[in-house]
């Protein structure tokens, strides 16, 4: 004979409004999300600042004043590295789009023992169709990164918020701090003091060293590749300055796309893709 329990399961009315209100909070950042981009990015341009800010004040100069010389320098200069950089960089990354199915035939061509693995195994003519397939798809995808990055900083009210957003958090330094400390208990608000400090001296400190060392990585690379007589060399340089953030894999990840363009854009391409790679190591 069977036995059935019948279990009664029961929400209370504060469960059922805490997830009323967790979904509205849901909602409500992924409405502003794009707002709270830009804040994020002003936080971002505030940690890397302020030690130039706070300089500046320590040497008489009022620090509404000196946050307004930094900012206005580092926007400044922002704003003129694209203005010199992005025409290229758009112009390689079209024309790699465009020319990546012959780059891709130029590469099984001189890869012989890869071809002749992949043509046993009987994928060759698949790994081809996907290759160029992926032309396409690379220049539209090409034309959209540009797009999406053009239409951000030719934005005038994002580049506005960005600025006033990242003057406002460097002069009112103690705003994050406050904030936290009026809405948490009393006997957490020294621990919560100490750890919003904590948290910008290390973040103000890991940014200005990734940005040097990203840049530096940037400009050796350019040369090496420019040396090398690498295409591409503006395009390839700026991804391995990129990719240098991502921990460990992000070197070894830099490094395959110039070793392919020089694999099969180079008469000696077995040569050059091992120059490309002693460069990256």
């Amino acid at each position: 004979m069977s036995h059935y329990h019948e279990q009664l399961i029961t929400i209370s009315t504060k469960s059922l409004l805490k997830i009323v209100f967790f979904g509205l909070l849901l909602w409500f950042l992924w409405f502003v999300r794009d707002i709270l981009f830009l804040f994020f990015v002003a936080l971002l341009f505030a940690a890397l600042i302020e030690p130039f800010a706070n300089w500046l004040s320590k040497h008489r100069i009022p620090r509404g004043l000196a946050v307004l010389f930094v900012v206005l320098g580092l926007f400044g200069i922002i704003a003129m590295l694209m203005t010199m950089l992005m025409p290229i960089i758009l112009s390689e990354g079209l024309s790699l789009s465009e020319n990546f199915g012959a780059l891709w035939d130029r590469f099984l061509s001189g890869a012989v023992v890869l071809k002749d693995f992949a043509s046993q195994m009987g994928i060759l003519d698949q790994i081809t169709a996907s290759a160029h397939s992926f032309e396409p798809d690379i220049a539209m995808a090409a034309t959209g990164i540009f797009s999406t990055v053009t239409g951000l900083f030719q934005s005038v009210f994002s580049i506005i918020l960005v600025i006033v957003l990242t003057y406002y958090l460097v002069v009112q330094e103690d705003v994050a701090k406050q904030f936290f400390k009026a809405v948490a208990p009393d006997h957490y608000r020294p621990y919560i003091s100490q750890l919003i400090a904590r948290i910008r001296y290390k973040l103000g400190y890991w940014l200005r060293g990734q940005l040097v060392l990203s840049l530096l990585v940037g400009v050796l690379v350019y040369i090496g590749l420019l040396i090398l007589g690498v295409e591409y060399a503006l395009l390839l340089a700026l991804f391995a300055a990129i990719m240098e953030v991502v921990p460990y894999l992000g070197p070894v990840i830099a490094a395959v796309p110039p070793m392919f363009v020089a694999f099969s854009g180079s008469e000696q391409s077995m040569i050059s893709a091992l120059m490309v790679l002693l460069l990256f190591i």
